[in-house]
């Protein structure tokens, strides 16, 4: 893939990602590394597209290994005079280019090669010896992914457009006010915004007594969210527990951004009752056994 083509490809997932148009670039909160890293890393799993490109052409190496009967791979050993056990003999020359790009990709001198470490040799069927590799098979060693969305990563590595991360951007200069817009008394940072402000544990109170829970939780995201999951052993009640938590962060940001740019009077109550229905709404989509009503679901 050319790396014009490459590059435009990126160019559209990061107008995508962070809500810009067409020849005007939004402020980027996350390096792009980091985003494309994977789930489980703290990425979002977008795709990087010149990784992505890698693997096309690490596809046509597997090939070789694995489809050692099939017409296409016996067009390339004739035509590029590969061996049996799919090393090439042959580098440059009057080689395409886009087998010469597999080469330089998939073949690297080097033990640490990508795709050697990807890989594993499986001799024989596992319990014979070798005999001439004709025995041999290969398999694929894969990768999970952990689950995240967009608000709750974003929310996880401190990048919310508050007051507090516009201004160390540049963003917020001088005089101008950075202090919360629920309270007006302390800075408005992601912990206070969605934990410690006086309007935030109103909401947090109201979810505690709806459900029961006595505990009291700490202000510090990345010790709340696990914090809160573990409160609930069981695993149903454990996903209903951080659904909620989410619907209560996202509606918190959606009251704190109406309230700015729409004039609306700030109303904890008015909080919860879209926290209740967006963790019904939700919870409907990932269980199969939630079948309550909204009614019943705030009925609790």
């Amino acid at each position: 893939m050319p790396q014009g083509v490459v590059k435009r490809c990126k160019r559209i997932l990061r107008t995508f990602l962070w809500g810009g148009v067409e020849g005007h670039r939004k402020l980027a909160w996350i390096k792009w590394d980091v985003v494309c890293k994977p789930k489980k890393l703290g990425g979002l799993g977008i795709k990087n597209w010149n990784l992505f490109n890698k693997a096309l052409l690490g596809k046509w190496r597997w090939r070789l290994l694995r489809e050692q009967n099939s017409l296409r791979v016996a067009v390339l050993r004739a035509k590029y005079k590969i061996p049996s056990y799919g090393e090439p003999v042959e580098r440059g020359g009057k080689m395409s280019a886009w087998w010469n790009d597999i080469l330089r990709t998939c073949f690297e001198n080097s033990s640490l090669c990508w795709f050697d470490s990807a890989i594993k040799r499986k001799l024989g069927d596992g319990k014979l010896e070798r005999r001439e590799g004709r025995l041999d098979t290969w398999s694929w060693e894969p990768e999970a992914e952990g689950l995240f969305t967009a608000f709750i990563w974003r929310v996880l590595w401190g990048r919310l457009q508050t007051k507090e991360n516009l201004k160390r951007r540049g963003i917020i200069t001088g005089d101008q006010l950075v202090t919360c817009v629920f309270c007006n008394t302390d800075e408005e940072s992601m912990k206070h915004l969605l934990f410690s402000c006086p309007f935030a544990a109103q909401v947090w109170n109201t979810y505690n007594r709806w459900i029961g829970l006595g505990a009291a939780l700490p202000h510090d995201c990345w010790s709340h969210f696990p914090q809160h999951g573990l409160l609930f052993p069981n695993k149903k009640q454990r996903l209903g527990a951080q659904t909620i938590w989410l619907a209560i962060t996202w509606s918190l940001w959606l009251h704190r951004n109406r309230v700015v740019f729409r004039e609306w009077i700030k109303d904890a109550g008015k909080v919860f009752d879209f926290t209740q229905m967006r963790a019904c709404n939700w919870l409907r989509v990932v269980s199969k056994n939630f079948c309550s009503s909204l009614y019943e679901w705030t009925q609790l």
